[in-house]
């Protein structure tokens, strides 16, 4: 079993969410197994990662999501289960209202060694 470690939190001030998709700071460094998003903002925000080509995780103001990507897989020592890949480009945009108050952020947790 390996030891489950976490990469810096990435967070992006609500002042700089537009309307149009914009980076939450750097690239995933590792693959991530467990990834939550959070939306401490006052308004609604749509996350992407694919580049901002589609709509991912949509969470309204206050709110956030756990995403367990391992959940039910990897069962065995040869099978490690899902995750999501390294170099991912979290983004996010606001939905209608930009909001004016908060913070998004975006936790990872990853395998050590991975």
């Amino acid at each position: 079993m390996g030891k489950i470690i976490n990469e810096a939190e990435r967070s992006l001030a609500a002042g700089s969410i537009g309307a149009g998709y914009t980076n939450i700071e750097t690239v995933t460094l590792h693959p991530a197994r467990i990834a939550i998003l959070q939306n401490l903002t006052n308004q609604t925000v749509t996350f992407s990662i694919d580049g901002g080509d589609t709509a991912c995780v949509t969470i309204a103001a206050n709110g956030g999501v756990v995403l367990d990507l391992t959940a039910n897989t990897g069962n065995s020592i040869n099978d490690h289960g899902d995750f999501l890949g390294m170099g991912i480009q979290f983004k996010v945009k606001h939905i209608g209202v930009a909001p004016t108050t908060g913070s998004v952020y975006v936790s990872l947790l990853y395998r050590k060694g991975e």
